[in-house]
């Protein structure tokens, strides 16, 4: 932490709990170009803005998710639980999406689906007795092509295209259930059905309205700089 930022007067600061059996207390910062979060015992640990796509997320859905700040340091990954005040500042500070956020959000919801497209290729050939499995073979390059290609070109649509994906396994869990009842398959069902909800979800984050929206708070605050700089002129 610089000398020139321990001067500096926060917009706003808030307690926050680490979602941890502790519970332990922390002290969250906003300034206008960084956050800080600090604990009696632990930290300061600052994040600037340049760095939020990266090392930021925001989740509030579920039961277990419930306004909760995640933020990767260089060894582990902090977990706290806002009040519903303190989420709202820390999305208005974080802002719209952006282009760059949408190239790490694909990054993350596709980095790891390319080994189990794989699997599902592997799982459709036919090796020893097993008989040809054209549906997962279609299935298995589908997720595979669907990361790649959301790597050269990203675009919201893949995270409806995943979704659609995993909607489609739901599907046939539920057939297969219908036949026959296994607790492990409720259970991958149950994931399959999370999986679907948080692609959606992905995919309605980064409509054009709301790109279009932090293109024009952008503009806004570059006026303000303009006519801020000419007042002090």
């Amino acid at each position: 932490m610089s000398t020139d930022r321990e001067a500096d007067e926060p917009l706003a600061r808030y307690p926050v709990t680490e979602a941890n059996p502790a519970g332990t207390k922390w002290t969250l910062a906003l300034y206008p170009d960084y956050f800080r979060v600090e604990a009696r015992d632990d930290g300061p640990y600052e994040v600037d803005r340049a760095d939020v796509s990266e090392r930021v997320q925001t989740f509030d859905q579920g039961l277990f998710l419930r306004r909760v700040l995640a933020v990767r340091l260089k060894k582990n990954k902090l977990l706290f639980r806002l009040e519903p005040e303190a989420f709202a500042a820390v999305r208005a500070w974080i802002g719209p999406p952006t282009a760059e956020d949408l190239q790490v959000a694909l990054k993350r919801r596709l980095g790891w689906v390319t080994p189990l497209g794989l699997l599902f290729v592997v799982a459709a050939l036919p090796i020893g007795d097993r008989d040809w499995e054209p549906v997962s073979l279609a299935l298995g390059l589908g997720l595979i092509l669907t990361a790649r290609f959301a790597k050269l070109w990203p675009h919201r649509v893949f995270f409806a295209i995943d979704a659609l994906w995993f909607a489609g396994l739901a599907a046939n869990s539920v057939w297969l259930l219908s036949h026959e009842w296994s607790w492990l398959r409720a259970g991958l069902l149950v994931v399959q059905l999370l999986l679907v909800r948080s692609g959606w979800r992905e995919y309605r984050r980064f409509a054009p309205d709301r790109a279009a929206t932090a293109e024009a708070a952008d503009e806004e605050a570059d006026v303000q700089d303009e006519w801020d700089r000419r007042e002090r002129g």
